[in-house]
């Protein structure tokens, strides 16, 4: 009931008002938490859904779902969002995924697993995150067999799930590397994650979930 007013977003004005009302609000789950388990789906040619995520949230990460019908998941965007994964997964050519800043992370590591190019554009910010993300996921996406060029604002993937194994995969004190390679070790064997614990910055129960699901997590 408090009465707002701003200048284009930029400030807020809140003036002394007597008028607080209690009320009971729906908070939304993490997106791009989401993206991992949805990725799940598509790497395994499984179903997966998310609860307390609505198909209209207006969250950047959800583009994600967009990209997974693009590599040629089913989606359904009924009360929850659901994603069936292909028997193989499609490569995506060329695209700009600047709307998905999290998000991108998953696509890339997805896109490894898809016979074909997959340029990812326009994600240049990713190298001013916990750490540089575009440099990092180039790094371990070839120590896992990928075939990667690192460009100035993206990645250059050229996909081959024949060729792919497991691998030590560094995570630069950044939860997002381990989350999407936690990812990717549902499909490859031999996949061992340093510093796991990392996740805890935004997804402490993580490893537990990825069990919860049928995954196989192994601590040393």
């Amino acid at each position: 009931g408090v009465q707002v007013t701003h200048d284009d977003y930029r400030q807020f004005f809140i003036p002394g008002q007597q008028v607080y009302q209690g009320r009971t609000y729906m908070i939304e789950g993490d997106v791009s938490s989401a993206t991992y388990f949805w990725g799940l789906a598509a790497l395994l040619g499984q179903e997966m859904c998310v609860t307390n995520i609505p198909a209209n949230s207006a969250q950047g990460d959800l583009g994600v779902v967009d990209v997974l019908e693009q590599m040629g998941c089913t989606v359904s965007r009924g009360a929850e969002l659901t994603v069936t994964g292909p028997s193989q997964l499609q490569p995506l050519g060329e695209i700009d995924l600047n709307a998905l800043p999290d998000g991108a992370m998953t696509v890339a590591v997805l896109a490894a697993f898809c016979p074909g190019v997959t340029r990812i554009r326009n994600v240049w910010n990713l190298r001013v995150k916990e750490t540089d993300r575009i440099q990092a996921l180039a790094n371990e996406l070839r120590k896992i067999g990928a075939v990667v060029e690192e460009l100035p604002d993206g990645l250059h993937i050229e996909g081959d799930p024949a060729r792919l194994h497991g691998a030590e995969i560094a995570t630069y004190d950044d939860h997002r590397m381990a989350m999407c390679f936690g990812m990717a070790g549902a499909r490859l064997p031999g996949i061992r994650i340093q510093d796991p614990a990392c996740v805890a910055k935004t997804y402490p129960g993580f490893w537990d979930d990825l069990q919860a699901v049928g995954v196989q997590v192994r601590s040393r």
